[in-house]
């Protein structure tokens, strides 16, 4: 998340993405982006989300490579926590990978300036011991 720093402006992308990682993007390295606080600044985030380079299928989803599935999620306040939430719930249970990483841009945890999220600690926390979630990964604290 904050992908396009500061306001997510997708006319950017060329600046802050695309040349900096031009070397990595040349070699095949594909990207799996999620939604930070700034990329929502500009039109909710939705042509980061339609960018192809960043190779989301929507505000949160899930990929495979070898025998680890990510699942990328929306942790903004404006997120559809209802679905999202049923969704990864879902596709979690229904994951025959050995490991399973989440990632999404807010912290459940953190000795950071924001500190921990008790409502993400209340939801995440059961969900992921449940599951077999071996790591969050978040940005956020920068």
């Amino acid at each position: 998340g904050d992908n396009i720093y500061n306001n997510g402006e997708i006319e950017k992308i060329n600046q802050v993405f695309e040349l900096p990682y031009q070397p990595l993007l040349k070699n095949g390295v594909k990207f799996h982006a999620c939604l930070g606080n700034h990329d929502i600044r500009t039109d909710n985030g939705v042509p980061q989300v339609k960018y192809p380079g960043f190779n989301m299928q929507g505000r949160y989803y899930t990929f495979t490579q070898n025998q680890v599935q990510f699942f990328a999620l929306d942790t903004n306040n404006n997120a559809d926590w209802q679905n999202q939430l049923i969704w990864l719930e879902k596709e979690l249970s229904s994951s025959q990978n050995p490991w399973k990483i989440v990632f999404g841009h807010h912290p459940i945890y953190s000795s950071g300036q924001y500190g921990s999220n008790k409502n993400f600690i209340k939801i995440f926390t059961p969900l992921f011991k449940k599951y077999n979630v071996q790591l969050y990964i978040n940005g956020h604290e920068h």
